[in-house]
C-alpha cells in the first residue's frame, strides 16, 4: 500500500425518530483509529459539520476534514478499526441512538 485517503463518510442513525435525530446536535462528526503500530497514534478526525441545521434527518454526510491527508500510518497487514461519533447536543435525546458509519477509502497500490 502506497497511500490511503478517506474520500467520504456517512453517519446513519438506525433508530432515529422525530424527536431523536441529528437535529438534536449542533456539531457532529466522526473519528477513527486502528491498532496498527501498537495503536500509538491519536484518533484521526475524518469529518465533521459545525452549525448543523436544526432540521430532522437521520443521515449525515459531513465534509471530509482533509481529503488529501494520507492516513497510511494507521494501516498494516492485520489491524482492527475503531470508529467514534463525536457530537455536541443542541437539546437532549430521550433514548439511546445507534449509528451506522460508512467510510470510503481510496487506497493506492
Amino acid at each position: 500500500i502506497k497511500s490511503v485517503k478517506i474520500t467520504s463518510m456517512t453517519l446513519t442513525l438506525t433508530d432515529g425518530d422525530a424527536s431523536n435525530n441529528f437535529a438534536n446536535f449542533v456539531y457532529a462528526g466522526g473519528e477513527f483509529n486502528t491498532d496498527a503500530n501498537g495503536g500509538n497514534y491519536d484518533p484521526y478526525t475524518i469529518a465533521y459539520v459545525q452549525n448543523n441545521p436544526d432540521s430532522y434527518t437521520t443521515i449525515l454526510s459531513p465534509p471530509i476534514v482533509d481529503a488529501t491527508q494520507d492516513v497510511k500510518k494507521y494501516f498494516n497487514s492485520k489491524m482492527t478499526f475503531y470508529y467514534l461519533v463525536v457530537a455536541k447536543l443542541r437539546r437532549p435525546v430521550t433514548h439511546t441512538l445507534h449509528c451506522h458509519i460508512d467510510v470510503t477509502y481510496d487506497i493506492g497500490f
